[in-house]
């Protein structure tokens, strides 16, 4: 198991620190709306979103999650219990921002490294940002993450784009949302 976190730690870290090259591919978008929801969600907290004013200010926030691992070194230490408080914290500290947008890296969809649950429909219900654009870039075998964009108002349209990948990291990528 210690061999098994090392070989993790190193492998996160080269991810970290890898260079975009100019080739890429385009890969398809998970879109979220609440008004597709099931009740459940939707009683979860989105009514909230509803309470919000408009302004002539627009706050767009931008986050790396880091897999939801908090201040642990690896998401393989930390519980599923332990990653949705971490995951509270954030959605807490989106609300108090206030922000409109907001953009996530290194967010997971269900992966046996980070809670086995889909940490992009976790926090747009916990922070009252109904709106979600996902698109995945890195399927290995332990985890499954990308980047994704949250929203107070409407996606429009979305697109996610990847790079390939450079050995021994994982791909990466963005996804651009229209709002």
């Amino acid at each position: 198991r210690a061999l098994l976190v090392a070989l993790l730690s190193n492998l996160i870290a080269a991810c970290a620190s890898s260079p975009v090259t100019a080739r890429s591919n385009t890969l398809p978008v998970r879109l979220f709306a609440p008004e597709a929801a099931p009740a459940a969600v939707q009683s979860a907290g989105l009514q909230s979103v509803t309470n919000r004013t408009a302004s002539d200010q627009l706050t767009v926030l931008s986050l790396n999650l880091a897999h939801g691992r908090g201040l642990s070194r690896n998401q393989l230490l930390v519980g599923a219990k332990q990653i949705r408080h971490n995951l509270d914290a954030v959605a807490d500290f989106l609300r108090r921002s206030g922000a409109d947008i907001v953009a996530l890296q290194e967010v997971d969809s269900p992966s046996a490294w980070s809670g086995s649950f889909d940490h992009v429909a976790y926090l747009a219900t916990a922070a009252g940002l109904p709106y979600t654009a996902y698109a995945e870039h890195a399927n290995v075998w332990v985890g499954h993450y990308g980047t994704a964009v949250l929203s107070l108002q409407p996606i429009r349209s979305s697109l996610g784009h990847s790079f390939p990948a450079t050995p021994p990291t994982a791909r990466k990528g963005f996804t651009l949302a229209q709002i």
